[in-house]
């Protein structure tokens, strides 16, 4: 899965399920949900981290379930 993924540090958002949380790198980032189908996929930039784990794929689809089916 590709995403665009913000340092917490950088944003005054609290813990949502629509943003979830993650440890990548020993940094804690946020997937930025609402940017998914906005930010081009050359904005990206290489992919640093799998987020295939199951802890870590349950908040994605979670997050991502959330957002559309609230469209």
């Amino acid at each position: 899965m590709w995403g665009p993924l913000v340092l917490v540090r950088h944003v005054a958002v609290g813990e949502h399920y629509l943003a979830p949380r993650l440890t990548v790198m020993g940094e804690e980032v946020l997937l930025d949900v609402f940017n998914l189908a906005t930010l081009p996929a050359e904005r990206l930039g290489q992919p640093v981290v799998s987020l295939g784990d199951d802890e870590a794929r349950a908040r994605l689809v979670r997050a991502l379930d959330e957002l559309v089916s609230q469209a």
